[in-house]
């Protein structure tokens, strides 16, 4: 691997968080869950005071914080009466207020209730006068102006900053199955080249995926030890470890609330996302981004989201330039002084993740994944009938 992480000029071939200004602090052991009644003794004080904290999750982006958001939006209810709000009109309310803050929108469109839903969601939490949480993973993106301007709108509150962190090897796949669910027709073969290299591929994936430049970014408005980075747990990990890691940063019981929704942003297989990808291909400049959202994101591609057969296989050379950014990124993040909760080596790739080359399914493959999907969206469509 060429470069280090962490300039913006270059992308794939830069080292992560490669900046000035770090703090060294000690890194804090991962939080003890506690008793519900201490929780609840935090909570009252918290409320009670002239200062509330807002803890904002803005990513990463492919690290589980879809489940999270989930859980939280699901047991709405239950964290109220526990004292924190998870403020919002609807589960797209954290969205709309991330594309407000940020000014801009999403593939050329921007939806209707963008305008405003900034304001909105913070007029909600200073109301509430007591923790509220925001999270969305696209946050992460903010440039330096947004988060000044966020912090300005938060001035009210004591504000910690929460970043959800998995290794590299793991993102690859993900990330590229996820580009492709977005109208992307790059190959996984393009993706791996492209993002290891200055390139404007490079540069879209580190914006999300820089996690040293990022949080750099934003503790130039909080101190470090108001910034808490969550590591993603090894493969094979209950999903639950994360909400429990994630849980006891908010000051939450993890027990009091109802998990059935966690694990529901099941991949792509290596078949499932060949086959998304070549219907982009076919369907270029057919369909605008809402009908697409609807038709395909949310419909074809979500109905083929079941846990794959066969999953993407990340190349020997991919592997190892993910371990070599990796230690790189650790090593920058192990002396910026910000609360560590899981270990710094889940950031660390041990096991090459294995499966299909998706460049290289074969025609029977991808028939079966078609039957499959549009036999699923048959009987999903019917069922919401």
């Amino acid at each position: 691997m060429s470069g280090t992480p962490g300039r913006h000029s270059g992308g794939g071939a830069n080292p992560p968080g490669n900046g000035s200004g770090s703090h060294v602090y000690p890194h804090s052991s991962e939080p003890k869950t506690g008793t519900f009644r201490q929780k609840m003794m935090w909570g009252n004080r918290v409320r009670l005071a002239e200062r509330p904290v807002v803890f904002f999750h803005i990513g990463g982006h492919k690290t589980g914080t879809t489940c999270l958001q989930k859980v939280l939006w699901h047991n709405r209810a239950q964290l109220r009466r526990d004292g924190m709000l998870y403020p919002g009109r609807d589960e797209a309310s954290h969205i709309w207020a991330n594309l407000d803050l940020r000014e801009t929108s999403y593939h050329d469109y921007r939806a209707p209730q963008v305008k405003g839903a900034w304001k909105r969601l913070v007029r909600e939490i200073r109301r509430w006068r007591g923790p509220a949480i925001v999270s969305q993973e696209m946050f992460s993106l903010a440039s330096s102006a947004h988060i000044r301007r966020a912090m300005r709108d938060l001035d009210f509150a004591d504000v910690h900053i929460v970043f959800t962190a998995r290794d590299m090897a793991r993102q690859l796949p993900s990330v590229w199955q996820e580009w492709v669910k977005n109208r992307s027709t790059i190959t996984f073969a393009e993706f791996l080249a492209a993002v290891r290299e200055p390139s404007d591929e490079a540069r879209r994936f580190m914006n999300l995926h820089d996690v040293p430049a990022i949080l750099e970014r934003w503790s130039n408005e909080v101190t470090p030890d108001r910034v808490h980075l969550i590591t993603v747990p090894s493969p094979g990990s209950h999903p639950r470890v994360l909400w429990e890691r994630f849980a006891g940063v908010l000051h939450l019981e993890p027990d009091r609330y109802n998990l059935d929704m966690l694990d529901t942003n099941p991949s792509l297989g290596a078949a499932d996302a060949t086959l998304l990808r070549r219907i982009n291909v076919d369907i270029a400049g057919k369909l605008s981004w809402p009908d697409y959202n609807e038709l395909v994101k949310f419909g074809l591609a979500l109905a083929m989201a079941t846990p794959p057969d066969v999953r993407i296989a990340l190349p020997d050379e991919a592997f190892k330039w993910a371990v070599e950014w990796a230690g790189q990124a650790v090593e920058k993040l192990a002396g910026c002084g910000y609360r560590l909760v899981g270990d710094f080596d889940d950031l660390i790739p041990k096991a090459v993740p294995v499966g299909e080359d998706p460049d290289s399914v074969g025609a029977e493959s991808l028939a079966s994944a078609a039957i499959a999907a549009i036999t699923l969206l048959l009987v999903n469509q019917a069922s919401s009938r």
